[in-house]
């Protein structure tokens, strides 16, 4: 599995399906590798959860802790907005991990029992107020996800890459999570950013290292190892899921691009709920 021990089954899988946020050491220590970079993570170290990043192994110490604010991107949709028009998503990118100053860790906590205290009311109350209350939590993970990303500006400044590429990019990965069950094709995505296929995928692939044929088969094969490690699903279904035409097309795709049968991966990574 890309991620280990007991923060795979909370945070990774479902990470792939579009998910984003951050993640706060309360207790540790612990080494996470990030796009081949290695950290320690000791309490009150946070690192960045977004869709640019493709690999995450975490090795908790027995004592470690955390606090993962990880929400669907949909949640901050005007923050997503703000930051595609940034180089603050390639920034983490490079730089996943650091450091919260004193005052941002208190407001993360507050935050936190906050929206359990506004979850466990809605679930002893669930009557006319649960539209509000989640409104309410909404708005409060907003605001603490804006709070940690300028606590991450005031420690590292300004983005400095190019605006335009970066909002290319961006979008592109954004689509990527609402489409890529549908659409796998490069001249797809290109043509949603009303550019040519050889323009687009030189922007994708010099500001990211890699093309978005390489973009698109990650997310695709994420999606099915969600599928495969999480659900029920027969190999047919999550074969119609992931739009391929059957059963034996998605398995040939799977073992080409894993090196292994969509049973054996099953086998290897299913998660059982306690």
């Amino acid at each position: 599995m890309t991620i280990t021990d007991h923060y795979n089954n909370n945070i990774a899988a479902n990470d792939r399906l579009g998910r984003g946020g951050f993640v706060l050491c309360t207790a540790g220590p612990a080494l996470l590798r990030v796009n081949g970079m290695e950290f320690t993570l000791t309490p009150g170290w946070a690192f960045n959860v977004n869709p640019l990043i493709r690999d995450y192994s975490l090795r908790p110490s027995p004592e470690f802790a955390k606090i993962p604010f990880v929400n669907p991107l949909s949640d901050y949709q005007q923050i997503n907005d703000i930051i595609a028009d940034t180089g603050l998503l390639l920034k983490f990118f490079e730089r996943p991990c650091w450091q919260l100053a004193p005052d941002t860790i208190r407001l993360v906590y507050d935050r936190t029992a906050g929206i359990d205290e506004l979850i466990a009311g809605m679930d002893a109350d669930p009557g006319p107020l649960k539209a509000f209350a989640e409104r309410r939590i909404r708005l409060i993970r907003q605001e603490t996800l804006l709070a940690v990303y300028s606590d991450y500006l005031r420690t590292f400044g300004s983005p400095v890459s190019t605006p335009l590429n970066n909002q290319v990019v961006y979008r592109f990965i954004i689509d990527l999570h609402e489409n890529v069950t549908a659409q796998r094709a490069v001249s797809w995505y290109a043509a949603k950013a009303n550019m040519s296929v050889g323009h687009f995928s030189a922007i994708v692939r010099n500001t990211t290292g890699h093309s978005p044929a390489e973009w698109i088969t990650l997310f695709t094969l994420n999606f099915a190892k969600t599928y495969l490690e999480n659900t029920d699903k027969s190999i047919k279904e999550i074969a119609s899921a992931l739009n391929f035409p059957d059963q034996s097309t998605f398995g040939k795709y799977f073992k080409r691009n894993t090196g292994m049968s969509v049973t054996d991966y099953r086998k290897a990574n299913r998660i059982d709920e306690d």
